[in-house]
């Protein structure tokens, strides 16, 4: 057994039994971890309000068993920042409960991922692209996108992920379910013309329950047609080194409009949905 002291965002907290509770953190050293804390859940403690997500924290944690499935005990926890707009109405954050399913869902435990942390301490430090719905949609974006990236589950929105040919901004590309990127117009008629059909996984959008959008999003079954103004936000929030210029540049051109905006995010979604 040994101790370490890591820097960690507090992304859930579930009860055990008693006092006693699990924390999920993202930790700069460790990536995702579960971590048994008691505490947690007594009245009127500091812990137990210090680890109320999205928190952020450091932490001295005790550290046992098998390298490759260790398990850690939190010994102390000091507070180093609460967020408290996203803190206050935390509960009712569909968008950062989906943010953090994102990660349980395509990220191993116990293993360091330094960009990730880096990516996800910049979106949560946002706080406020997350109080208005249309800079909560250009979060998503902007994260999604920087994601894939980094987890190598999609290659640059502006080329052809079967030939490689890249296509001019105001050209329409495609997209085929279960493919890791965008067609062009001759790879995605080529797939046509084999008949090829995707069969439709129906648990899929179950993992979109907890998102309130304007409309019920459907798995295709076959080419989704991507317009350009998808692809140049899609292009801006990969090429921008930060969400700042994200939204600086997203918001600063007249043709973007938010009707654009919510088709981006859409077929992200459609596309995250497809890589379940």
């Amino acid at each position: 057994m040994f101790q370490i002291k890591t820097l960690s965002f507090v992304l859930e907290k579930e009860p055990k039994y008693n006092e006693e509770g699990t924390l999920l953190f993202l930790t700069k050293k460790f990536g995702l971890i579960r971590v048994t804390a008691t505490g947690l859940y007594k009245a009127n403690a500091k812990l137990a309000s210090w680890t109320e997500p999205p928190s952020c924290v450091w932490a001295t944690l005790s550290v046992s068993g098998e390298q490759h499935n260790p398990h850690y005990r939190l010994i102390t926890l000091s507070p180093k920042k609460f967020f408290s707009p996203l803190h206050q109405s935390y509960q009712s954050l569909s968008w950062y409960f989906f943010y953090v399913r994102l990660l349980k869902h395509f990220l191993p435990f116990n293993i360091q991922m330094p960009k990730i942390f880096s990516l996800w301490q910049e979106i949560i430090s946002a706080e406020e692209s997350w109080l208005e719905e249309k800079t909560q949609k250009i979060n998503f974006i902007y994260f999604t996108v920087k994601f894939l990236k980094i987890e190598g589950l999609c290659p640059h929105w502006q080329n052809c992920t079967a030939c490689g040919e890249k296509w001019p901004t105001d050209k329409t590309a495609f997209f085929w379910p279960n493919e890791p990127g965008l067609l062009c117009q001759k790879c995605s008629q080529s797939l046509a013309k084999n008949n090829f059909f995707v069969q439709n996984n129906p648990h899929s959008f179950q993992f979109f329950n907890i998102l309130s959008l304007e409309k019920p999003l459907v798995l295709p079954k076959n080419l989704v047609r991507v317009p350009s103004e998808i692809i140049k936000i899609l292009k801006i929030s990969e090429e921008s080194t930060t969400l700042t210029q994200t939204l600086a540049e997203i918001f600063s051109r007249s043709k973007i409009n938010d009707s654009d905006i919510i088709k981006t995010r859409n077929f992200l979604l459609i596309f995250l949905a497809s890589s379940l």
